[in-house]
């Protein structure tokens, strides 16, 4: 009698977890996000002429780009150059009850496949993971401040999406075979006010730019629109 009453029941609490509504799990998502920083005065020293060069959101000391209105070059000139950005943006989220930040740079990349092939340019977007501890530097700009990180992950922007920018952030953190150089994002506030920074890039002497012959420069506030807190 006993062990009637058991097969029932397990067939009854099968019959009711059959039943059940199908109900899909939460997807990973962003927790936080900035507004866009989409304009900064690229400077650069150049030393032949002893003079400061600038361009809108490029830095190069090369003068020969004012002549060709580098701003209606589809962006042949800005790919030449790592220091250029078409808009920066952070975004937090949380992974394994951690928290990280994603400094996202869209900019203008160069594409040549063979030395002989025509040279053509491309949208990407490349996004710098930091971790909590390592990002909150940038809280406090009293002293110029590097923060580091050895991850990235590059999408064409055309490709983007949520979730498959989370999806490869995912696995980037997971990644065991990280390299070991880092990325480096340079911050300071000058001695009138502005701010000025230097792309995350990897450095190889040193995890300090020295601001002495170039960096892009704008006001706080168009600064802090891409500052998390």
């Amino acid at each position: 009698m006993k062990s009637i009453f058991t097969v029932t029941t397990l067939f009854l609490f099968l019959l009711n977890v059959a039943a059940q509504e199908r109900v899909n799990g939460t997807k990973p998502a962003f927790s936080a996000e900035s507004g866009k920083l989409e304009s900064a005065t690229g400077w650069a020293f150049n030393t032949a002429d002893q003079e400061w060069v600038d361009y809108p959101n490029m830095i190069s000391s090369d003068k020969g780009y004012k002549g060709k209105y580098v701003s209606s070059m589809n962006g042949t000139a800005q790919s030449m150059t790592d220091q250029s950005f078409l808009s920066i943006q952070t975004k937090a989220l949380n992974y394994k009850n951690k928290k990280y930040f994603v400094i996202l740079v869209e900019k203008w990349e160069g594409r040549q496949k063979y030395s002989h092939s025509s040279y053509s340019t491309i949208q990407e977007t490349i996004a710098y993971i930091y971790t909590d501890k390592e990002y909150t530097k940038i809280l406090n700009l009293a002293k110029p401040v590097s923060i580091k990180t050895n991850m990235s992950v590059r999408i064409v922007s055309s490709d983007l999406t949520e979730t498959g920018l989370i999806s490869e952030i995912h696995k980037k953190i997971d990644d065991p075979y990280k390299p070991s150089d880092s990325y480096i994002f340079n911050v300071m506030k000058s001695t009138e006010g502005k701010i000025r920074f230097y792309l995350p890039e990897k450095f190889g002497y040193s995890d300090i730019h020295d601001f002495k012959s170039e960096y892009f420069e704008t006001e706080p506030e168009n600064f802090n629109k891409i500052v998390l807190k």
